[in-house]
């Protein structure tokens, strides 16, 4: 028995050791943004209330990233708020996008940059059906999804309220719904755009 709990407390050591090492790697890439001047911080600034409350936000999302690229995407999202200082003034909203991103997979988090990336042709994009067929065009070549990955990791994001279809934008009761084939066009939604009005995202692509 005294061997199994020796066991038992070295694996816990060992563990504790390692998640500790993990979120040390991840919080100096904080630091070091700070200290290379990338991240404009003050003394005033670093004992805001509000600096601090974002801070944490993100500490306790990137300490939960298994991709590295979208840990990045979110330090970039706070950086941008500093130097801007709209965290200062924004911080609730500061705080809310970094939490629904957090939950978010990166290969979502592109997909909703892309959308806000997105611009209409107004001449081809005429109709829904071609709006559609373009987007998902524009969605696969940006991300290099595949069309039933996207489909899926629409419907993902359609959940959080990020992105409406046409019709659910709708307020016509006759509005005939097109479609390119199990795919309806999507739009930014209110939550959404308020999120990018005080939030940028630097997004890498992988292709």
């Amino acid at each position: 028995m005294m061997v199994e709990g020796t066991t038992t407390n070295l694996v816990r050591f060992g563990l504790q050791k390692v998640i500790d090492i993990y979120k040390e790697n991840r919080r100096e890439k904080l630091i070091k943004k700070i200290e290379s001047g990338e991240i404009k911080l003050s003394d005033t600034d670093a004992k805001n209330d509000n600096f601090i409350a974002s801070y944490l936000a993100l500490e306790a999302a990137i300490f939960k990233c298994t991709s590295e690229q979208k840990a990045n995407a979110l330090i970039s999202l706070f950086t941008h708020g500093v130097n801007s200082k709209k965290i200062f003034s924004e911080t609730d909203i500061y705080i809310e996008s970094i939490t629904i991103l957090s939950e978010l997979s990166y290969e979502e988090i592109s997909l909703l940059n892309c959308l806000k990336e997105y611009k209409p042709n107004k001449s081809i994009d005429s109709c829904d059906y071609k709006l559609a067929s373009n987007q998902l065009d524009f969605f696969m070549t940006e991300t290099g999804l595949s069309l039933n990955m996207i489909k899926a990791r629409i419907i993902r994001l359609k959940r959080t309220g990020l992105i409406l279809s046409k019709s659910e934008l709708s307020t016509s009761m006759n509005d005939q719904r097109q479609y390119s084939p199990g795919f309806e066009a999507v739009h930014l939604s209110d939550i959404a755009k308020s999120i990018f009005d005080v939030i940028h995202l630097k997004i890498e692509h992988s292709i």
